[in-house]
């Protein structure tokens, strides 16, 4: 059952797509699998530019947001208090505060921001943690590493590139360590040196 009251979703569950105020809830279609698929970098990593992945099962924020958030404070990051995402990024607009792990979740839609991110603050606004989002859809092979690349710590690259660098995957690098082979070599590209393609 959905609930929305004063454009607050008030519950939901994670087989219901949550109503657009004034129209019925709608039945999402079964997942075989609604396990998490994130990959986190320690907390309070320096001069990184993410601190993980994520690899939503659809692009409906609000039914993907309660395992994302449940995952990043279980592994030591700040009580999430506001969301902020691309506009471009995901299905249907939702709704400006949803109730979330038992409080109100502030979200905020910028055309500015890139789809490939998701921020999330905390309640003092000061802490943030940037999560690179891997599509729904995207292939296995290459959303894993993908997400093996977005948790190397110390990594300092943005998630658009880390997509990029994912895509390029070869079934000669489809294990995370290969993936993470991949990271290093594209270093060494970008500093002049080339991958053999």
């Amino acid at each position: 059952m959905t609930i929305i009251r004063d454009n607050i979703l008030v519950r939901s569950t994670a087989t219901i797509s949550p109503a657009v105020v004034g129209e019925p809830a709608r039945r999402a279609a079964p997942d075989s699998t609604t396990e998490p698929r994130i990959e986190l970098r320690q907390p309070a990593g320096v001069g990184t530019s993410i601190d993980g992945g994520w690899w939503p099962h659809s692009l409906d924020l609000v039914a993907e947001l309660p395992a994302l958030l449940a995952a990043v404070e279980a592994a030591g990051y700040d009580e999430v208090r506001r969301v902020s995402y691309s506009f471009g990024g995901w299905d249907r607009q939702p709704p400006h505060k949803v109730q979330i792990l038992n409080r109100v979740v502030k979200l905020g839609g910028f055309a500015s921001q890139d789809a490939a991110e998701i921020s999330l603050v905390d309640g003092s606004g000061w802490k943030h943690v940037t999560i690179a989002v891997v599509p729904p859809n995207t292939d296995p092979t290459v959303a894993r590493c993908a997400l093996a690349l977005a948790g190397t710590d110390g990594d300092r690259r943005h998630a658009r590139e880390i997509l990029e660098i994912a895509a390029r995957v070869s079934p000669a690098h489809s294990g995370d360590a290969g993936c993470v082979d991949l990271l290093a070599a594209s270093g060494w590209e970008s500093e002049g040196g080339h991958l053999a393609r």
